[in-house]
């Protein structure tokens, strides 16, 4: 064999030897790649739909959660403070992150949704979803069979069992509430809850100033993606309520059903941690406000809030989209753009979204205790107390546009 031959055989060798090292160290020379990195991958489905880069408002409107003029047992008012939704099967589920007063009703109700109207308000009264406070988020698993809900797991009361019920995750059939029930469940003088996750998810977030775990944090987002992952999106952290940073993480953990219950690992990770600042478009620093997997294009939709000076203008919303193989690979979002080249932005402030189908979505709205609803060309529309205003948005795939990154 010549000399030449040989030195072709030897470069193949040695191409071939550097792709396995690049595949097993699983390297990258992009830059944008977050810290941390996550060491566990995610299962990515295969879909034949074009990746989403645009949405559009389509309707919105204003619900009935309650009569008017309930109050509280101090004589306050009600408000409906929608904070999650999901759909299934024709019905929206909806939960408010402070209680609805009344022996018949709840802070989780559902309602029909049938050509593009609500109709049917149903409460949820088992005593589990009256006593469960603070709720964040509602996620389906991918079959459909189950729904899983968070609370904002925002508040302890030291040496007392006040506030554990802010402290929960419940799972139940979809087609059946009654098979609601608290997931890893911890008993402190007759109440349950799922306060022992807390100090999880604290440790989870942990940093080198609190590296046995960050002494506050609210959990505002949670989905179920293929492969047995829960996430839990996380908007605020720091020392407490009112010295913190909003921040937009998401905390992954493994989970496995066995007879009708969740039960949950102990692999607590941050697998997504980005800082959207570096856009120019954005004036006010972000928090994640919602989640949701979107299975028809194997992604997660992201909800993001501005975070103002004042807290009763921090009603901006913007819509993000991070398919699974990104996450995968710690890529950043996307910003969903509203088709003029200028981000989708919800004046008012949206708390949460669910898929009704592949390119349509419900957004729920949280405006708190503000009643003059900013609208989308720049006017204003009162609110009630008792209601709650959504938005239903169409997603739209464009090959031709190139979406901004997070940095």
């Amino acid at each position: 064999m010549s000399t030449k031959n040989y030195q072709i055989i030897f470069l193949l060798i040695w191409l071939s030897a550097c792709s396995n090292n690049a595949q097993q160290t699983g390297k990258t020379n992009s830059s944008e790649s977050p810290q941390p990195t996550p060491d566990h991958h995610f299962t990515i489905q295969a879909v034949n739909t074009l990746p989403i880069t645009s949405a559009h408002i389509v309707d919105s409107g204003f619900m009935t959660c309650f009569p008017n003029n309930i109050v509280t047992t101090e004589n306050l008012p009600v408000y409906c403070k929608t904070s999650a939704v999901a759909y299934y099967d024709n019905t929206l589920i909806f939960a408010s992150d402070e209680p609805i007063t009344g022996e018949q009703r709840s802070a989780v109700f559902t309602m029909q949704y049938t050509d593009h109207r609500l109709h049917a308000l149903t409460y949820l009264t088992n005593s589990i979803f009256v006593n469960t406070m603070g709720y964040s988020d509602f996620a389906l698993t991918p079959d459909g069979h189950y729904l899983i809900a968070t609370t904002s797991f925002d508040r302890i009361k030291e040496n007392s069992v006040e506030w554990n019920n802010y402290n929960s995750v419940l799972m139940w059939r979809t087609n059946d509430p009654n098979t609601v029930q608290i997931i890893s469940p911890t008993t402190i003088e007759n109440v349950t809850s799922s306060i022992g996750l807390r100090d999880k998810l604290a440790y989870s977030l942990g940093n080198d100033e609190y590296p046995n775990g960050i002494p506050y944090f609210k959990i505002e987002g949670l989905a179920v993606i293929p492969g047995n992952k829960l996430l839990f999106g996380v908007g605020e952290e720091g020392i407490n309520y009112e010295d913190f940073e909003p921040v937009i993480k998401i905390i992954a953990v493994s989970y496995t059903i066995e007879e009708d219950t969740l039960l949950l690992a102990d692999d607590f990770q941050v697998v997504y941690n980005h800082n959207p600042s570096t856009i120019a478009a954005l004036k006010y620093p972000m928090a994640l406000s919602g989640l949701e997997y979107d299975k028809y294009h194997d992604q997660l939709l992201i909800l993001t809030r501005a975070v103002k000076t004042i807290p009763s203008d921090s009603l901006e919303t913007l819509l993000w989209a991070l398919p699974i193989r990104d996450l995968d690979a710690v890529k950043p979002a996307s910003l969903l753009m509203n088709g003029d080249d200028k981000p989708l932005i919800f004046r008012n402030k949206a708390e949460d979204i669910t898929l009704l189908d592949a390119y349509t979505a419900f957004v729920i709205h949280d405006d708190e205790f503000v009643l003059d609803i900013p609208t989308v060309d720049n006017g204003h529309i009162e609110r009630y107390p008792n209601q709650a205003a959504y938005s239903v948005i169409n997603l739209m795939a464009d090959t031709t546009y190139t979406p901004l990154k997070i940095k």
